[in-house]
């Protein structure tokens, strides 16, 4: 899964804001990495969500804004990669007894069930 963004707030933990009206497609404990094409420094692999916010209040977020267990406080540049994306992320290791070999990974959903 895949949701374009529109803005990074930095810092200790990161956060990021999808387009209005786009609920995040993330819950908390999900690993998610961010790709941005123009502004690479933004860019980070494997980071658990820690925070959505759905406030109904006035001036609320609605689910279009999520916390990032990821440090970027050392970013000073506004954000502003109109094509940056955030993907789920799963890390898979393997080990062989000789070293060599391939891996096929498939990752399955099961809706439905209780």
């Amino acid at each position: 899964m895949l949701a374009r963004i529109v803005g990074v707030t930095t810092g200790t933990t990161t956060y990021v804001d999808f387009p209005e009206g786009q609920a995040s497609p993330f819950g908390i404990g999900d690993y998610v990495s961010l790709t941005a094409s123009t502004q690479t420094y933004y860019n980070f692999t494997h980071a658990a969500v820690t925070e959505v916010f759905n406030s109904s209040n006035h001036g609320g977020y609605y689910s279009t804004r999520i916390g990032i267990a990821t440090n970027t406080s050392g970013i000073v540049t506004t954000f502003a990669d109109p094509d940056a994306i955030l993907r789920n992320s799963i890390k898979v290791a393997a080990i062989t007894d000789t070293g060599g070999g391939v891996l096929y990974t498939q990752q399955v959903q099961i809706t439905g069930q209780a």
